[in-house]
Formats: structure tokens, C-alpha cells, sequence
């Protein structure tokens, strides 16, 4: 993997759903090392949640991940309105 130049309060990173499905355990070392703001769209968490009913690889690969972003947004989040966004995103 690639070096990056992360400065402390500056660095933001947007995910998308091929990275995140491609390299989910650089993804967390990023995300549990808090150097960087780490931004999932919406759309993203979506798809990754329409494809985690698929019964492929790509589906295992999904649930992974919405596993993991659901366990560590609820677990890091110091904002009760994102953690209630996600509560209401995962029960409909």
C-alpha cells in the first residue's frame, strides 16, 4: 500500500465501496489508527448493504464490511444524531 501523508486535523478521506470491499483491513487500520477524518457516503453504506444479500463473494465481502462500519460507527461516533441515523438505516 501506498504512504500517505496524513496531517493531524487536515487529512479527510473519502471511501467508496471498491476500496473498501477490495482492502477492508487497510480501510480499518486507517479508521482505528483516528489520524485522519474518514467520510462513508450514504449511497456508499447503501450499496454496500444491497450487496450484502448477494450470494457470491462480493456478498461476503459486504456483510464484512457493513459489520465492521456499523460496529465502529456506533462504537466511535461522539454524535448521538449520526448514531441514531445509523440505528435507522440498519432496521429498514
Amino acid at each position: 500500500m501506498p504512504s500517505l501523508n496524513i496531517v493531524l486535523g487536515y487529512t479527510i478521506l473519502v471511501l467508496y465501496s471498491d476500496v473498501i470491499l477490495s482492502s477492508l483491513s487497510a480501510v480499518a487500520s486507517i479508521i482505528e489508527s483516528l489520524q485522519c477524518t474518514v467520510v462513508l457516503p450514504v449511497l456508499v453504506i447503501m450499496e454496500l448493504d444491497s450487496l450484502s444479500s448477494n450470494k457470491s463473494q462480493l456478498g461476503g465481502a459486504a456483510q464484512e464490511a457493513v459489520a465492521y462500519i456499523t460496529s465502529h460507527i456506533s462504537a466511535r461516533t461522539q454524535r448521538p444524531d449520526l448514531e441514531r441515523q445509523l440505528v435507522d438505516w440498519r432496521t429498514h
